[in-house]
This record gives structure tokens, C-alpha cells and sequence, in this order.
């Protein structure tokens, strides 16, 4: 059972501090998550000067805690299937 709904449009206003950014889950290897950080212009196109690939070890079946940035991030598991985790803090918005 799909269901569609209508997004609402917005624009950003481009004289205001914005920063659009991904964080991409490529894997695990090990205890090693594997991700791709990649950041955005105002126009929404890849800055290719702006990505980065992230490494971090994980404790085995216990939370680990991993910043980047302005970011922390409370990883719950990972594996070969995805990545469980959650936001403790994120302060990239100016």
C-alpha cells in the first residue's frame, strides 16, 4: 500500500547563512562505519570541493558516540543491512 503526498514547495533565501549537507551510510567493515559527508550550495548542486569520506570505530553491542562538525551522533548498530542511530546534537544551522 503506497501512498503520495503532495509536497509544499519552499525557497531559501539566498542572503541568509544556509548549509545543506548529507551524511551517507556506505558500510561497515570490522568495527569501521564507513560515510560520505557531502555538503550543498545554495543552488542545491554537489560542491565537489565539499565531500569527504568519514571513518569511525564502533564498540561491539554497546551505543558509540561519533562527532563531526557541528554534529553528534549516538550510533544505536550498524551492519551490512543499515545503520540505527540518533541525533544528540546538530548545530550547522548559523
Amino acid at each position: 500500500d503506497t501512498a503520495f503526498k503532495k509536497a509544499s514547495k519552499f525557497e531559501i533565501l539566498k542572503s541568509f547563512p544556509y548549509i545543506n549537507y548529507e551524511i551517507i551510510y556506505s558500510g561497515i567493515n570490522d568495527k569501521t562505519i564507513n560515510l560520505l559527508y557531502r555538503e550543498y550550495d545554495k543552488k542545491d548542486l554537489a560542491r565537489t570541493a565539499f565531500y569527504q569520506n568519514l571513518s569511525y570505530t564502533i564498540k561491539d553491542n554497546e551505543p558509540s558516540l561519533i562527532r563531526f562538525k557541528d554534529l553528534e551522533i549516538k550510533v544505536l548498530k550498524a551492519g551490512n543491512e543499515g545503520i540505527e542511530f540518533t541525533v544528540l546534537k546538530d548545530d550547522s544551522t548559523p
